[in-house]
């Protein structure tokens, strides 16, 4: 009778051995990407390192406690409308809104051209 490992089993072997894990990598990982090693990273002391997404600056009061405010009314304890109807219906109102605003610049610049 066969008997198959389960991931556990089999992350256990991998865990123990390094041959394995060395084999597991050969075959599953090409050549050319084992090959590249890790870029340097310099020394950052004395320097404030931030990510893409990260500000040094703390958000204003009134807009911190209007956020919070906001966190509050959610009801994290229920599955968001799959159907997004809430925030469709708003970028359908601004789709409009945008419509409107387009022809009438354009209308704008006929007229400015137009001289």
């Amino acid at each position: 009778m066969h008997c198959r490992l389960s991931y556990a089993q089999k992350r256990r072997r991998m865990d123990f051995d390094p041959e394995s894990i060395e084999t597991f990598l050969e075959k599953n990982i090409r050549s050319d990407i084992r090959k590249l090693s890790a870029y340097h990273v310099p020394d950052s002391a004395g320097f404030i390192k931030l990510d893409a997404m990260e500000n040094p600056y703390p958000l204003p009061e009134p807009i911190y406690d209007s956020w919070l405010e906001n966190i509050r009314l959610i009801a994290t304890n229920r599955y968001p409308d799959p159907k997004a109807t809430r925030i469709a219906t708003l970028l359908k109102r601004n789709q409009g809104f945008r419509k409107k605003l387009m022809s009438c610049l354009v209308m704008a610049r006929m007229k400015l051209f137009s001289c």
